[in-house]
Formats: C-alpha cells, sequence, structure tokens
C-alpha cells in the first residue's frame, strides 16, 4: 500500500516551476515571473528629456524554460509632457515607443494591435529579432504618466507557447 500512496503523490506534483507573483519596487503593479528578475536601471534621452527606466528581467537558465527572457519595465515621464488624458498626443507618442522599441533591437515590425488595459492605451507588438533567431512579443501600456513594457524573447521554433500570455496577461496594477 505504500508504493500505491507514493506514486499518487509523486503523480500530483505539478509540472514544471512555479511561478511567482512579483511586484516590481515602486512600479504599483505586479505581474507573473516563473523566478526572481534582476533590476537594472537605465537613463534615457526621450524627447520629453531624460527620464530613468527601471528594468526588472529574468532569464531561465538555457533549456529550463521556452523563453530566453522575461521583462517588466517602467519609466516615468513629464507629467506636462504626456499622459493618458492626453488624447490628441497619445497615439503619435505610442507610436514613437514602437518605433524606439524595434530600433534598440534593430528588429523589424512583424504585427502590432492596439490594446487597453483598462481605460488606459496600449500596443501589442511582435517583432523579429537578429533576423529570425528570436521573437519579441511585447506589450506597452501608458497609464497616467508611467510607460510600463512587458517584453518576452521567443525561439522561433517556441513561438506562441503558453508561457508567453501566463506572463504578458498577468499584468495588473496595484492601487
Amino acid at each position: 500500500m505504500p508504493i500505491v500512496i507514493l506514486l499518487l503523490l509523486t503523480s500530483l506534483k505539478p509540472a514544471g516551476k512555479d511561478w511567482i507573483a512579483y511586484e516590481p519596487e515602486h512600479s504599483k503593479c505586479s505581474i507573473l515571473m516563473p523566478g526572481q528578475p534582476q533590476k537594472k536601471e537605465q537613463s534615457v534621452n526621450t524627447g520629453a528629456g531624460n527620464v530613468t527606466l527601471e528594468l526588472f528581467m529574468y532569464q531561465p537558465e538555457q533549456g529550463a524554460d521556452d523563453n530566453y527572457l522575461y521583462m517588466i519595465s517602467y519609466a516615468d515621464l513629464p507629467i506636462d509632457q504626456i499622459s493618458s488624458d492626453s488624447t490628441g498626443l497619445i497615439n503619435g507618442f505610442l507610436d514613437n515607443a514602437r518605433d524606439g522599441a524595434i530600433n534598440n533591437v534593430h528588429g523589424k515590425l512583424m504585427a502590432e494591435t492596439v490594446i487597453k488595459y483598462q481605460k488606459y492605451p496600449g500596443r501589442e507588438m511582435r517583432i523579429d529579432f537578429q533576423n529570425g533567431t528570436a521573437v519579441i512579443q511585447s506589450r506597452i501600456y501608458l497609464i497616467k504618466n508611467r510607460l510600463y513594457t512587458l517584453q518576452v524573447i521567443i525561439p522561433p521554433t517556441k513561438d506562441f507557447n503558453a508561457s508567453v500570455n501566463k506572463f504578458l496577461d498577468s499584468f495588473s496594477l496595484i492601487e
């Protein structure tokens, strides 16, 4: 009888690693991550001046995950320059954010969709990265004067795997 119980217990173990609910420092948001991300800060020169970009990245061990990298970042933009209430400026701002993301990785836009998170404007993009060696699936949201960017870098052989949407769909604001 103990062997049957042991077999039952081992068969009930979840497949794969448990994801964690992660709240990036000062981000006012939460997202599911397949592991503990590392924080990096970067100063970025924008049309609105220099802004600090807070990046939180998790890079799984090679072969341990379907994807190469999971990343969430945010940057606070000058409120007098842009906010989600600036309806006349939002499309141009999001176009520039998209173009900047593509140019930074020397990629090519594969697809783009206008999206929203709650009432806030955003974009979802698929970018060819390094001439077909990877795909970047990205969502950007302008929430008040904060720009959130979510990205997953995916091997082309594992494009559209379930972990991509698990990560992207888990984004939520914390009030």
